[in-house]
């Protein structure tokens, strides 16, 4: 793949555009490098991370990136609907082993915790996810010490299915696997 974008992943974030209440979920654009930057630099959006922590990226290697994959770079942005500020990102990964299941993932600016917006994205990745990617199963994967992402994975109706098995070039191994089916919403 020579570090392009698989093809299944490409139809999982071209195009998307979502607004909820408070948010717009939208591609990344290159005026998002700095802010996704910093987002991506933050200790407490890096803690749960465990082994899985990539190597922080420079403003200059995001923005090359966002250049090479346009639309189809690998998040959304987050944006506040009332100050068009980037809060976050989120979106979709997966879907090359069975092209009916993603996981959703999402990271919000601190000053954006504890006021149920992750709950809101959550909600509105899976709405998507299901009616408009005909998606059958959606997962979240979370560390185990992360007790806030996982009461929101919860209050998205998903259900703890197990841990990723311990595998050495896993770098999520031990992580809580959290899944929902579209019958069940």
């Amino acid at each position: 793949m020579n570090g392009d974008i698989p093809r299944r992943f490409e139809t999982m974030v071209a195009n998307i555009s979502i607004e909820t209440e408070r948010a717009v979920i939208r591609p990344i654009v290159l005026s998002d490098a700095f802010a996704y930057h910093k987002l991506e630099s933050a200790t407490e959006t890096r803690c749960f991370l465990g082994r899985a922590l990539p190597q922080i990226k420079t403003i200059e290697t995001i923005r090359n990136e966002i250049e090479k994959f346009g639309s189809n770079w690998r998040a959304l942005a987050i944006i506040d609907k009332t100050t068009s500020d980037f809060i976050g990102r989120c979106g979709y990964l997966g879907g090359l082993v069975c092209p009916q299941e993603a996981e959703i993932h999402i990271a919000l600016s601190k000053d954006y915790w504890n006021k149920g917006l992750a709950t809101e994205i959550g909600r509105a990745l899976l709405l998507h996810g299901f009616q408009k990617r005909g998606l059958a199963t959606l997962t979240g994967v979370v560390h185990p010490e992360n007790k806030a992402s996982i009461r929101i994975l919860e209050k998205l109706g998903m259900k703890c299915v197990g841990t990723r098995p311990e595998d050495i070039n896993d770098r999520q191994s031990g992580f809580l696997i959290y899944q929902i089916e579209q019958s069940a919403t």
